[in-house]
């Protein structure tokens, strides 16, 4: 359904949802189920066509778009093989003058830099091509990904001797640089490494390597745990060498770092921030810090026949707090980079235009006055069109004033 585009008055825009939202959503498209979110209508406090800017991808670029449903016709394929932002972030506040940059990593693409209200696509087909693209961190405030195959979906991949498991990004280059590969870990070439879990310290990793025989084909999962006794960033898969210590870890271990916690447990920045949420709301929120660790998974209450779980993405800044849900619902409390406080500390909410059927709101970043927001055309497992929207949160904020 086509977005009406309405005048609002920006203090509109910035009314609190508080006890007014009602978002139904099921699982995430990565956990393998079908993604459709329900808002209830809250039409006039979306925000003004003015505020925004919407964005598709095609196969080696990202181009406007008038609305996602107006996106060029795509072959929806497995999210594996799919060209979409499979993970965002932003940096950390260095304090130097130098605004904080949000990150973006593009399946089979390449990496998106945004710079407040200036984004650009940097790709590398040698690196994107073949590969699926998994989580993304920070490591020293340097955007650090990671690399696998799906033995399901990537059957025509070839195989190479130094098949990339980590990845930096250089912003003083805009250069992708292998950092770790899989025979690093000493892994074979059919290992897939889709998910893993880093503490700032050392890397946890579940493994998923097919053998297969003329005469039977199995799948065997393995957990390993590795550090470096050198900085991550100084190496390279040439130079790996014995900077590279590796154990063994129990299933039991590694699940427990990836299993979602209980939201009481949540920083109370991001308690503050969705305090006044429904109490019977029950959701699964993915939070991030800028320049930081993986991210943790909190959860609250479970799914009923009155109201099934809201998935959303969160991030920490050191002078704000913000998280988007699934139907586009946002909230923000803080102060953005060299910009006052927002109402005196109180959370602002808006919600971004209602997307089509089929069609989500995914991971978010924040760079000066602008935030992007991924969004993605879902099928259970496969994904169709996708692309981003920009917000100038100048407008929709701060009223235009800065």
């Amino acid at each position: 359904m086509r977005y009406v585009r309405q005048k609002f008055s920006v203090k509109k825009t910035v009314i609190e949802l508080v006890g007014l939202i009602m978002i139904s959503a099921v699982s995430a498209c990565k956990t393998k189920t079908t993604d459709t979110v329900n808002a209830a209508p809250i039409g006039q406090l979306s925000i003004p066509a003015v505020t925004h800017q919407w964005y598709c991808f095609s196969k080696d670029c990202f181009e406007p778009v008038d609305l996602p449903e107006y996106a060029p016709a795509v072959i929806e394929k497995p999210w594996t093989e799919s060209i979409h932002i499979s993970a965002a972030g932003t940096e950390a506040d260095s304090y130097q003058g130098k605004i904080p940059s949000s990150y973006a990593v593009v399946n089979r693409l390449g990496v998106l830099m945004f710079q407040g209200k200036t984004v650009k696509l940097f790709t590398d087909p040698e690196l994107f091509d073949k590969n699926t693209v998994g989580g993304l961190v920070f490591c020293n405030n340097i955007p650090v990904y990671s690399f696998y195959r799906s033995n399901l979906f990537n059957k025509s991949a070839e195989t190479e001797k130094q098949h990339p498991f980590l990845v930096q990004f250089r912003s003083d280059t805009t250069l992708s640089y292998p950092i770790i590969s899989y025979k690093n870990l000493g892994l074979s070439d059919t290992a897939e490494i889709s998910d893993f879990f880093w503490d700032g310290t050392s890397w946890s990793c579940g493994v998923k390597s097919l053998t297969d025989t003329a005469a039977d084909a199995k799948i065997k999962f393995s957990y390993i745990r590795w550090e470096t006794s050198t900085s991550l960033l100084s190496l390279s898969p040439e130079t790996t060498g014995e900077a590279l210590q590796t154990t063994s870890i129990s299933q039991d271990e590694y699940r427990t770092l990836l299993r979602p916690q209980n939201f009481s447990a949540a920083p109370e920045r991001l308690k503050k921030l969705l305090e006044t949420l429904p109490v019977h709301l029950p959701f699964v929120l993915t939070c991030t810090t800028t320049g930081g660790s993986s991210p943790i998974v909190f959860e609250r209450g479970h799914a009923s026949e009155q109201a099934q779980t809201v998935t959303g993405t969160a991030c920490i800044a050191d002078t704000w707090t913000a998280a988007v849900f699934s139907d586009g619902t946002v909230y923000i409390n803080g102060a953005l980079y060299n910009h006052p406080i927002l109402k005196n500390g109180a959370t602002s909410a808006f919600l971004l235009p209602k997307l089509p059927e089929g069609f989500v709101y995914k991971s978010f970043g924040i760079s000066d006055a602008t935030m992007f927001v991924s969004w993605e055309q879902t099928d259970f497992y496969k994904i169709g069109k996708s692309g981003f929207i920009t917000i100038d949160l100048d407008k929709v904020l701060y009223g235009g004033k800065q």
